[in-house]
């Protein structure tokens, strides 16, 4: 009564669907080579394991691995390579080079002041008036003896030659006031304002108004020290043992006379770098403690989700002897010598991790307990799961281990190496829950699972959703006949509610609403691509500590609301005669003290009186330069103070050629003023040869300022060289300028920071692109999972310039955390869709949702928790990296489960569209190479046009399933792939019979 052609080719199409999940199933669940050895020989790979971890610990232990690199300033973050680093590093290889080949006497102790010793007391009139007032000034000279009472400080202050407390130590303005008339006070303020040294009144204070409610005392410190009898040649002698003394035996108690300082109308604030790093190093040490929190975290969650205290106690080990076992390999086998607080974040970022794949692991090993040959035979359960679990983490792994290998190629070494670090670790976790955590899997099932009390049967209420679940698999056991034309995605049964929320509720949800997700996610990927477009490079300080920290005020204050002095941290820039290159072939990337060879310019001389005069003429057009601060001493010329010495001696500069060397040895080895600069390296002789000079000059440049604002101070004092260069003849016209400390070369390191962030992002989705091209052998899965990574990072991005943030240190090594993450789970998704075995990409992505959901869920809540406790720390590193963990994170869960999920409801591939192995022999076929695939077209049963080379199709076998039709409105309707096949042999006469009787059932179905 009508044509059957269509639902006899439905009937075949899912006749086809059975056979191919049979052969699926047959092939998944067969042991093989690693199944087999971990089945049988499980206590032979733990006892190796075990084995190797300890042998790793011993290693790490015995060599001192996780020993941390000592602070340098930030000199560890210097690009070796660029120019301005090599200017840097060369006048700081040719000083020492200076320092050893010139054996000095002893100097007097504590006559070398040093600039990070220098301690600043900030005073502040607490009700904002006047701070110079008889009373107030009471009050600070009783603060201001309480601080000289400091245990240890006349050990360190700074004396004058005759061993006497310098006029220098303490530089303050609060002497000119005593035995003075407070009436008196405004005309003294307004002479010492006159007099220069504003740098001790607000910045409000001028000669209309002689009034400051805050100033300041500058307490200068010096070496050479003498320690336990113990006496140092002089301040470069062993410099850091000595600067070890000044924190410990005299830092650390002005740390606790800072915490009770201040009278009733004045408070006190200090500052010192020394005591900043101080204060960094102790906050670091607590932040990191609630790396123990997140631990506990996990492993609460862990309990919850694996429903076994076994697995999640062994597990947790696991995670943490990844450490021992990747430090052996990063510092043992790749030789990477660096090692920093910053290193110990990777914890947060593998408990996540190790989390996710536990969770893949035992879901797989769990949801194969629902087939019932699985569920009796342990070998081909173990087998299933590792194929199934193998193929999934390791497309995760590889994706997040090239995401921060690809920040190893960055310049800036510390992130270089601590990308590899990550990298290292990660594939060492892999490796370990590779081989321990199946036969953990096994050793629970055997001989722990149903036979101790565990988490489910200590918890009442675990227990409760127990028996459910046991009462369910029973009946599902029992109910044997399935319907016949069930799909594939109805096989399995026993799953839990997380499973069924996705499979029945989440993905009906999304396929109504698909378009809808995909505008809302492609509206916010716009937008923020357009506010990370704007994100900018640093423009003010980056700052490390909170605001109301005491010391980030104190610096604040000095920065901010005084005039600039002389003894405030400035930019010193040097002008450097003598030097010709740095030599750094066979130079260590890791270790930011080794420099390199200096190479000296050996046309470098002062052999003519007009090169003399070229000298002052230069440190004339330096001091009036407006790059150049104003005041004494803001320049120190070596010339200049020999042409003193010269003409005070009697005698006519310029000197006569042939003598200018002698003379300028004589200068600065037996003149005070000649000693200072050749202690300051000013000029620097080996021997009897004059190797170095340099001129110093206290520039307007603010130290902690980013490159927009330092960058053209650099270029100008460039070009005053370049002008000096062509200026003047041949063995002075190489000097060139750096500065004094690491501000010159740390702007090319900030703009590393953005190249960092945009090249590791690049490497990250394209070879996430490439490894699931080649994981799900599919190139639109391959291409949705790259785009939904690149939805991730930019909204990511955008809300980096919503919190106003600038691209520094803490926002370029988020951008490589925050690619690792991003990748996870749609990798998962992706590779579960493409292995579902459906043709339709609705039912495919039922499965995959169904299959891997709640891993997915549970590795974001896993990950969120490890990074939820960084929110408490107090260092603003730490901070803003919770920030990008948790938007990460959520943005990584929501364009998963709705962008993803939408994509491939709407663009998905179906059937083999896409499929690589299609086109692979495809291209074979066109090569003259015959695909052994079979690639038969099915036909229609009422079809009588047959194939040369095919047999008849009333000659094939009919292979029916017998259904039970009193389960027909049964909820659970699985095709169990191991019922015995009913087989039907159909010949030319049986064939149309069957077919007219499946006719009238399919119509009888119908009403």
């Amino acid at each position: 009564t009508g044509n059957i052609d269509e639902p006899i080719d439905q009937i075949v199409q899912q006749k086809k669907e059975k056979e191919k999940l049979r052969e699926e199933f047959q092939k998944t669940s067969e042991p093989f080579w690693l199944s087999n050895i971990i089945y049988h020989f499980w206590w032979a790979v733990l006892f190796g394991a075990v084995a190797f971890i300890v042998i790793c610990i011993i290693i790490t232990v015995a060599a001192g691995y996780f020993s941390l690199s000592e602070e340098d300033g930030g000199i560890a973050f210097l690009i070796k390579s660029s120019e301005k680093t090599k200017k840097y590093n060369s006048m700081l290889e040719a000083e020492d080079v200076v320092e050893k080949a010139n054996v000095k006497g002893e100097i007097p102790l504590q006559t070398q002041s040093i600039n990070d010793w220098l301690f600043f007391v900030i005073l502040k009139s607490r009700d904002g008036t006047n701070i110079f007032t008889e009373e107030k000034l009471a009050q600070i000279e009783k603060i201001e003896e309480e601080f000289l009472e400091i245990n240890n400080i006349n050990k360190f202050k700074l004396l004058d030659e005759n061993g006497e407390t310098s006029s220098t130590f303490r530089n303050s303005i609060l002497n000119t006031f005593e035995g003075k008339n407070e009436n008196d006070y405004p005309s003294i303020v307004k002479s010492l304002l006159s007099a220069g040294a504003a740098s001790f009144f607000s910045k409000s204070t001028n000669q209309d108004n002689p009034t400051s409610k805050i100033t300041r005392v500058i307490y200068k410190f010096a070496a050479p020290i003498e320690w336990n009898g113990k006496k140092y040649n002089d301040k470069t002698d062993d410099f850091d043992e000595q600067e070890k003394k000044f924190k410990e035996n005299l830092m650390e108690d002005v740390r606790e006379w800072i915490d009770d300082a201040g009278e009733e109308d004045i408070s006190v604030l200090a500052y010192n770098s020394i005591l900043m790093n101080m204060e960094m190093e102790s906050i670091v040490m607590r932040d990191f403690l609630f790396a123990g929190l997140s631990i506990f975290f996990v492993f609460s969650y862990m309990v919850f989700h694996l429903r076994s205290l076994f697995l999640s106690s062994l597990g947790m080990i696991q995670v943490l002897c990844s450490f021992p076992v990747g430090m052996a390999i990063y510092k043992g086998v790749f030789r990477v010598s660096y090692f920093s607080n910053l290193h110990f974040l990777v914890i947060f970022i593998l408990l996540g991790i190790s989390a996710d794949n536990f969770f893949i692991f035992t879901d797989t090993w769990k949801g194969a307990r629902n087939f019932p040959k699985l569920s009796r035979e342990l070998e081909a359960r173990l087998a299933y799961t590792i194929r199934r679990s193998f193929k999934a983490i390791t497309v995760t792994t590889s994706t997040t281990a090239i995401a921060f290998l690809a920040t190893g190629f960055s310049e800036l070494m510390p992130l270089s190496s601590f990308g590899i670090w990550s990298c290292v670790v990660v594939c060492a976790n892999y490796a370990l829950t590779c081989t321990i955590y199946p036969c953990l899997l096994l050793v629970h099932a055997k001989w722990i699972e149903g036979k101790v009390c565990t988490v489910k049967q200590c918890c009442p209420c675990l227990l409760n959703k127990e028996k459910e679940s046991k009462e369910e698999a029973k009946k599902a056991k029992d109910n044997r006949l399935r319907r016949q034309f069930s799909s594939f995605h109805e096989i399995e049964t026993g799953y839990g509610v997380m499973e069924k929320f996705f499979y029945e509720y989440w993905v009906n949800w999304m396929n109504k609403t698909k378009y809808l997700m995909i505008l809302i996610a492609t509206t916010y990927f716009v937008i923020s691509i357009i506010l990370a477009a704007n994100i900018n490079t640093l423009s003010e300080p980056e700052q490390f500590l909170p605001e109301d920290n005491t010391l980030m005020k104190a610096q604040d204050s000095i920065q901010n609301d005084f005039y600039q002095g002389p003894n405030d941290r400035a930019i010193n820039v040097r002008f450097i005669w003598g030097i010709d290159d740095l030599d750094q072939d066979g130079t260590s990337k890791w270790d930011p003290e080794d420099r390199g060879d200096i190479i000296w310019d050996d046309e470098f001389s002062i052999d003519t009186k007009a090169k003399q005069e070229a000298f002052i003429t230069f440190c004339e057009e330096i001091r009036a330069d407006p790059n150049i601060r104003t005041g004494d001493n803001t320049v120190q010329c070596f010339m200049e103070d020999f042409k003193k010495w010269i003409i005070d001696n009697g005698e006519e500069f310029p000197v006569e050629p042939s003598q200018f060397k002698s003379k300028l040895k004589d200068f600065s080895e037996n003149d005070n003023t000649g000693k200072s600069l050749r202690n300051e390296h000013l000029i620097a002789f080996i021997g009897d040869e004059l190797k170095l000079v340099q001129i110093k000059a206290i520039s307007t440049a603010i130290p902690g300022h980013p490159r927009s604002t330092n960058e053209p101070f650099i270029t100008h004092f460039d070009e005053m060289c370049t002008k000096f260069n062509n200026n003047n003849e041949k063995g002075i016209n190489n000097v060139y300028q750096t500065s004094e400390n690491i501000f010159w070369p740390w702007t090319d390191s900030e703009k590393a920071f953005v190249t960092n962030a945009l090249q590791g992002m690049g490497i990250a989705i394209s070879f996430a692109f490439v490894v699931l091209i080649f994981a799900t052998t599919n190139i639109i899965i391959g291409a949705l999972s790259a785009l939904t990574i690149a939805y991730i990072i930019i909204s990511v991005m955008g809300v980096m310039k919503l919190c106003d943030w600038e691209f520094g240190v803490t926002e370029s090594m988020a951008c490589v955390v925050l690619i690792g993450f991003s990748v996870d789970y749609v990798v998962h998704l992706g590779g579960y869709y493409s292995e579902a075995l459906f043709d339709k990409r609705y039912d495919r992505i039922r499965d995959a949702l169904k299959q891997v959901g709640k891993s997915i869920f549970g590795g974001a809540v896993t990950t969120l928790g490890a990074g939820l406790a960084l929110f408490f720390c107090q260092i603003i590193f730490f901070y803003k990296f919770a920030i990008l963990i948790t938007c990460t994170i959520s943005f990584s869960l929501f364009y998963t489960l709705t962008f993803f999920t939408s994509c491939c409801l709407v663009f998905g591939p179906q059937g083999e569209t896409g499929d690589i192995k299609v086109y692979w022999g495809y291209l074979k076929s066109k090569c003259g190479k015959k695909n052994k695939a079979d690639t038969t077209e099915v036909k229609s049963f009422n079809d009588n046009s047959q194939p040369k080379d095919e047999k008849p199709l009333q000659s094939k076998e009919c292979k029916i399933e017998m259904t039970d039709r009193t389960n027909e409105n049964s909820k659970d309707k699985a095709i169990d792939p191991q019922l015995e096949k009913v087989e039907v042999e159909s010949n030319s006469s049986q064939f149309q019979l069957d077919q007219y009787i499946i006719f009238i059932f399919l119509i009888y179905q119908k009403k």
